[in-house]
């Protein structure tokens, strides 16, 4: 193939790794398993002349535990969904995600949740202080805030939109104090650039040749 361009021994190159593979195919053919078998019993020889068998035994066996539980966390998760939403567990989706935050079933408890609060806080002398006090909120008129005190879980819908609203607030640019070098910039960047060095003004450099120019001057 010396003679030949690099588009031909390509070409024929082609061909010949084409021949070889049908033909490897047709010896298969007589025992379809024999690669995978080989294979496996290579891997477990290997595995047992490094002393390893024992510890890869065990984690087949913790992987094995890991996709069973894996799959029960599934179906635990989807007849959750399917309670909440009042349907069969055979109605929801099997292709749906299925993870440890659901937003569907986060709201679903986060507001049945503040309606036992308010019934416990009612019972209490102090809880009905703070019931009291919480009235506001429940009225629409100080929407998106929340009482310093008050036990709201995380993720409850009033502080989602508490932290969206604090979000937008503090992106606007041209908002704020007028010292408030962030609400100019516009976010809570205090430079364009905060992992770049400032560059620090160096001093002019010396005239070299001052005593030549007043040399000519004269």
């Amino acid at each position: 193939m010396s003679g030949l361009t690099v588009t031909e021994k390509n070409h024929w190159r082609d061909r010949i790794v084409a021949r070889l593979d049908r033909r490897f195919e047709t010896i298969l053919a007589a025992d379809p398993g024999l690669i995978s078998r080989i294979q496996g019993e290579a891997r477990s020889r290997a595995l047992e002349s490094l002393g390893l068998s024992e510890h890869q035994a065990e984690l087949d066996s913790v992987a094995q535990q890991k996709a069973a539980l894996d799959k029960r966390e599934r179906r635990i998760r989807r007849s959750l969904l399917a309670q909440v939403r009042g349907v069969p567990v055979e109605d929801i989706e099997e292709t749906r995600y299925f993870g440890p935050h659901d937003h569907e079933l986060d709201t679903a408890i986060a507001k049945r949740q503040h309606v036992y609060e308010e019934q416990l806080l009612t019972e209490h002398q102090v809880g009905r202080q703070v019931f009291q006090l919480r009235a506001p909120f429940r009225e629409g008129k100080l929407a998106g805030r929340r009482l310093a005190g008050d036990f709201a879980s995380p993720g409850s819908p009033a502080m989602v939109a508490s932290r969206r609203t604090a979000g937008r607030q503090a992106d606007r640019p041209g908002e704020g104090s007028p010292g408030d070098q962030t609400c100019r910039r516009g976010g809570w960047m205090s430079r364009p650039y905060p992992n770049r060095r400032r560059k620090r003004k160096g001093r002019p450099p010396p005239h070299r040749y001052k005593s030549r120019v007043s040399d000519s001057a004269e």
